[in-house]
């Protein structure tokens, strides 16, 4: 009875463990990937307001028309991104790090052809691109005038865009805050200078966004130039090879930005026959507005992956599971706090932009009906950042199709035509109804049994994951916790027939990391009292073991700190030294605030 008892709570804890590491790193990258999203969408949320207050709402107009080249960008952005950065880590993981150069080389001189090419289809085709778009009459001269001054900007947005991922590498932070604040600087002071000095009208406005993209990149460029980046530029090297690569792996990032923008082509084409250029203002508002409140679902999303992408890698089921549930709830009752705001302050909102008194009604409604899907693509986008996670692309692209394509179109064509212009905002949110319960079904298909349970909504195989007792979670935070959670290793390793020396250089080299940590953080943190842990997971396998620290602390990486330890002050460091020595590879990196050292020792 006894050992049934210490088994059932020594399960109990691995399962609170288990949330509790999920949670922590949830809340941990969160904040970042939310901040991200909002930055860049920060400089059309204030042109839109700025044109739509002083400009009119025909003006305003342009931005819903534009919709559809705007997702268009983002599939090519996407595309660049997405495929460089696992270029990246297929070289880094084989330890040829010189390859990032070649890669980010690449990068640039795919951005500057592409870029160059849209800039001279949208400074000598603006017209037809326009009428494409659905605009006529005199929006259709406002849309023209926009695209030929945002079109010189093609490149510094592809560029600025593209090499983020490469900042993240080398951990240039600051470099990329420097670089996004210059650029919504010279963003707001253009806007205001063009609305009240210059008056350029909407060319101006296209002028100012290009310009604010060139300084972006401008700043990118002197920091590579400058010799303190660790990333060392090789054109010499570049071949085509790159570029098919990058496009191969970065097609799946490809398909929901194009999905989105034929979507966004017919129906802005639908709404402007049904109710002319006032629809197209509403939806530059609709946009806009949900965008700003939609950066907490990309961030949910992202940070989902990210969470299931790290967990899947150390074959953790329990944690991939919990996050499920956590994204969920908080994708839930933000999503559903924003909708009821949206709802009942709609006319607030719509005058916000500058709306005239004949439209708001009309935007009000639009602003009532299209944001339920800010309800709907909670689950939806919790779902597909899951399956992204451990690699699933193939079901993601079904769900992408049939989300943005197979379902909204068809439902945006018919119900136009039996209820108007209400039918189009009903077709913004009806993709996920349909895409939600398909998901579930598959999973329930896959399980064999309805998953009625969060931890449920996604199929991850039985047979996947590394079993309890095989597994040890917890966490530290302070040098007590540190000195008996090391014992704890010690007998862990013990139990997994480790000889005693190696399980105590093991629960020597956790202990003294985690103090390193703890010391280097509070000093940082100049003593300040803040909610930060350590997350340690030892995996036992027949073929050796792996031990994993996580936190939130600043930046440190203890291995370095061993090897440089004082002479007088190597005894601090002789369990990290030994195992680092006996371990077949030690592994430091640090992302959107959160450092995880992973060390892998034979049997």
């Amino acid at each position: 009875m006894q050992v049934q008892s210490d088994s059932s709570e020594q399960m109990i804890m691995s399962e609170r463990l288990s949330g509790r590491v999920a949670e922590s790193m949830f809340l941990n990258l969160l904040p970042a990937q939310v901040l991200t999203i909002l930055i860049f969408n920060l400089n059309s949320l204030f042109n839109s307001l700025i044109v739509g207050n002083f400009s009119g709402s025909e003006s305003l107009a342009v931005f819903g028309f534009i919709s559809p080249l705007v997702a268009f960008h983002t599939m090519i952005i996407g595309g660049i991104t997405s495929g460089s950065q696992f270029l990246c880590e297929r070289y880094i993981g084989r330890g040829k790090h010189e390859k990032i150069g070649e890669i980010c080389a690449a990068v640039i001189v795919i951005s500057f052809c592409i870029g160059m090419i849209l800039t001279l289809v949208y400074e000598f085709l603006s017209m037809p691109i326009a009428s494409l778009l659905g605009a006529f009459g005199n929006s259709r001269i406002l849309v023209s005038d926009y695209l030929r001054g945002y079109g010189w900007g093609m490149i510094p947005l592809l560029f600025s865009s593209s090499v983020i991922p490469f900042l993240k590498l080398n951990n240039d932070g600051y470099v990329t805050s420097v670089s996004v604040f210059a650029m919504l600087v010279v963003n707001c002071a253009g806007t205001l200078l063009n609305t009240f000095v210059t008056k350029r009208g909407m060319f101006g406005y296209g002028a100012v966004y290009s310009l604010s993209y060139s300084v972006f990149t401008l700043i990118v460029v002197i920091y590579y130039l400058s010799g303190k980046c660790p990333t060392r530029l090789n054109f010499r090297s570049f071949n085509r090879s790159y570029a098919k690569n990058i496009s191969a792996l970065g097609f799946p990032a490809m398909l929901l930005p194009l999905c989105l923008s034929l979507r966004n082509l017919i129906f802005n084409n639908v709404a402007v026959r049904i109710s002319g250029t006032k629809a197209i203002t509403a939806t530059a508002i609709l946009i806009n507005i949900t965008v700003f409140f939609e950066m907490f679902t990309g961030g949910i999303k992202n940070t989902v992956s990210i969470c299931t992408g790290i967990f899947y890698d150390e074959r953790d089921k329990k944690s991939m599971l919990e996050v499920t549930p956590i994204g969920l709830h908080f994708g839930a009752l933000i999503h559903s706090a924003a909708y009821i705001f949206i709802f009942f302050y709609s006319r607030v909102l719509a005058r916000l932009f500058g709306s005239e008194n004949e439209i708001v009604p009309f935007v009000a409604n639009a602003l009532r009906i299209a944001p339920v899907f800010l309800l709907t693509d909670v689950a939806y986008n919790i779902i597909t950042g899951v399956y992204k996670g451990v690699g699933r692309t193939d079901f993601i692209n079904l769900l992408t199709i049939i989300n943005t394509l197979i379902v909204p179109i068809p439902v945006c064509l018919v119900l136009s035509v039996l209820i108007g212009i209400d039918g189009i905002w009903i077709s913004y949110f009806a993709g996920e109804i349909i895409t939600v319960p398909f998901a579930l079904f598959y999973c329930g298909k896959r399980q064999k049994h309805f998953p009625f349970k969060l931890t449920e909504w996604v199929y991850i195989p039985e047979t996947f994951g590394i079993s309890e007792e095989n597994r040890l979670d917890t966490s530290i935070r302070t040098k007590a916790d540190a000195s008996e959670v090391s014992q704890r290793i010690v007998d862990f390793c013990q139990k997994k027939d480790f000889n005693r020396r190696m399980s105590l250089y093991c629960g020597l080299c956790v202990e003294e990391i985690s103090v390193a940590i703890l010391e280097h953080g509070y000093e940082e943190l100049d003593g300040k009292i803040k909610k930060k842990e350590i997350d340690v997971r030892i995996i036992y396998e027949s073929d050796g073991l792996s031990i994993i620290l996580r936190d939130n602390y600043p930046n440190f990486n203890p291995v370095e700190w061993a090897k440089l330890c004082k002479p007088e002050e190597q005894m601090r460091s002789v369990g990290v030294r030994m195992v680092t020595k006996l371990a077949e590879s030690v592994e430091y990196t640090t992302m959107s605030r959160l450092n995880q050292i992973s060390i892998r020792i034979n049997a």
